[in-house]
């Protein structure tokens, strides 16, 4: 680069950057499976999924949960407890686990 030439800002959309990163989480159930996921990276050997809706059970045995609304979603497993830059990765867009030996879709 010539020395009298200018460096130019690089703009970024930040909400279409998410919207793009999210498009890796768009088939059914995948934020479930990377929470699972994820707590196999963890060393977790039990996973509990609590899902509670708005209006109460059918009386049939199968469990429908069309036309309801999830009002508290609990997810418990016994691995390794978060660190201090577990959290700040949570927080923070693509700045994931570099472990190779971890599973996860962005692990």
């Amino acid at each position: 680069m010539q020395r009298n030439e200018r460096w130019h800002a690089v703009g970024v959309n930040v909400r279409k950057m998410v919207d793009k990163i999210l498009t890796q989480y768009s088939s059914d159930f995948v934020v479930i499976r990377e929470l699972i996921q994820n707590a196999d990276d963890a060393k977790a050997t039990s996973f509990q999924l609590q899902i509670i809706c708005d209006a109460p059970q059918s009386s049939s045995d199968e469990k429908d949960f069309h036309g309801q609304t999830i009002i508290e979603l609990s997810l418990i497993n016994n691995g390794n407890v978060f660190s201090e830059t577990d959290w700040k990765r949570v927080a923070t867009i693509a700045d994931g686990n570099t472990d190779p030996q971890s599973v996860g879709q962005f692990g």
